[in-house]
């Protein structure tokens, strides 16, 4: 099985040495809530499913349950995909490395999963998802589960497998597959484990679980969690170490303590808006053993600007994801054009609105942004409330990297061209649809209030 096994996507693989996992004293009910569905009896939410935003952690979180559960003894397998690894990258080894790992830690299977493979040893590593799962883990474990020998009832089981990542597995098709082999694997009485799944939340995704899926569980790693306080903590006790690290400089020795100030500590929290990588590629670019710490933070603060210093950007690792993000556009100057006028209103827009701003025909703003819910909340095309049809950006840092030309480079938003496009939007609409009286606030035709445009006016 070592040649149809994807090695690296095991949470203890050699190649993801160092990987993200939540600092001490974070994420604690998130964690919490986890470990707590992994040991519930109930049988009938064998998945759950962890989702949010671009940045926001998940994979730190799938990493610590991942340590956690083995620690446990309750981990049977993982697969934390990635985008830029070929054998992570896609769903072809994914069967057969869970496959693997549950050999190795239950050895009741282990002779039934080698008989499989003997049986079509030249064929069965190149058919399909569905395939293997049925021939490499559904009926292996069937008859490891009805041949347990008297005693061996009480031997524990390991219980979670983790699948971190799977909006990084290419192809929506792939990610659709998965979800419903997984789904078919859990309505097996078979079947003895609980699935975690990992992901943002993109809509082929979502459409699965809310269409397919007659129970799951959900986590959304929103600020219902206190993430801020968790990022504070984080930055609090990243920054005291690496104070230790140059507590003999003077120039650090010198500084009013703590360092930095709560203020700033504060103003980070803010910037970050809720995703952990922001204080994370701070913390990062700060951290260099022979540089002054201080004036990397105010370069990553904007207080400061680099001179004839030869060193990565301040946010060099957030760029390179918002730059994956980006290379996903469909029509990329269409899509800049809509995110242009978002990022200058003043509140958000409804999806609607927007449209009739720009001048747009129904639904193409929602086509111009559905490559984007890593990173903003784009509603459904037929949201119910006008509340449930704005548009909302998760990360402040975003606008900051499409207006600076070198850091979001062919994504570039030249501030200059989006306020003349808005302000002639707004002559057209001034000039075609008379102004609404006090009494009553109508704007073509509609039930919309004229006051959602008087933000860009």
């Amino acid at each position: 099985m070592h040649q149809h096994i994807a090695a690296g996507a095991l949470h203890d693989a050699a190649g993801r040495s160092n990987p993200p996992k939540c600092h001490p004293d974070t994420r604690i009910a998130v964690l919490n809530d986890i470990i707590s569905w992994v040991q519930m009896e109930d049988r009938e939410t064998g998945v759950l499913w962890l989702h949010g935003s671009a940045g926001v952690g998940k994979t730190a979180i799938a990493q610590t349950i991942a340590e956690i559960c083995q620690e446990n003894g309750e981990l049977a397998a993982t697969f934390f995909f990635s985008r830029g690894e070929i054998d992570r990258n896609n769903d072809r080894l994914l069967i057969s490395t869970l496959a693997y790992q549950i050999s190795q830690s239950l050895e009741l299977f282990r002779p039934y999963l080698s008989a499989a493979i003997l049986q079509d040893s030249r064929l069965i590593f190149g058919k399909s998802l569905a395939t293997q799962m049925r021939q490499l883990l559904l009926q292996p474990l069937k008859q490891a589960m009805a041949n347990r020998r008297v005693g061996e009832g009480n031997v524990p089981w390991p219980k979670l497998i983790i699948i971190d990542g799977l909006d990084e597995c290419q192809s929506e098709a792939a990610q659709e597959n998965i979800l419903r082999a997984l789904y078919m694997a859990i309505k097996q009485g078979s079947f003895p484990f609980r699935v975690l799944v990992a992901s943002r939340a993109e809509p082929q995704i979502h459409d699965i679980f809310e269409g397919e899926f007659i129970r799951y569980n959900s986590i959304a790693l929103d600020d219902t969690h206190d993430v801020d306080r968790d990022i504070a903590i984080y930055l609090r006790s990243s920054f005291a170490s690496i104070f230790r690290k140059h507590r003999n400089n003077r120039s650090m020795a010198a500084l009013p303590h703590p360092w930095p100030s709560e203020s700033t500590i504060q103003t980070l929290v803010s910037k970050a808006s809720g995703q952990f990588i922001y204080a994370a590629t701070v913390v990062r670019y700060v951290d260099v053993r022979h540089q002054l710490p201080s004036h990397r933070l105010d370069i990553a603060l904007g207080l400061r600007v680099p001179q004839g210093v030869v060193a990565p950007a301040p946010f060099a690792e957030l760029d390179k994801l918002y730059l994956e993000i980006f290379s996903a556009l469909i029509d990329p100057p269409f899509t800049l054009r809509v995110l242009g006028a978002l990022l200058l209103l003043k509140s958000p827009l409804s999806v609607d609105a927007l449209e009739d701003l720009l001048g747009l025909q129904p639904g193409d703003a929602f086509l111009a942004l559905c490559n984007l819910h890593s990173v903003l909340r784009v509603p459904s095309s037929t949201g119910a409330s006008a509340e449930d049809r704005q548009i909302h950006r998760f990360h402040a840092s975003l606008g900051e990297f499409l207006f600076d030309a070198q850091r979001s480079r062919e994504y570039h938003i030249e501030l200059n061209t989006v306020q003349s496009d808005l302000a002639r939007c707004c002559v057209r609409h001034l000039t075609q649809t008379p102004l609404p009286l006090p009494s009553s606030s109508i704007y073509g035709g509609s039930n919309r209030d004229f006051s959602e445009y008087s933000n860009y006016s």
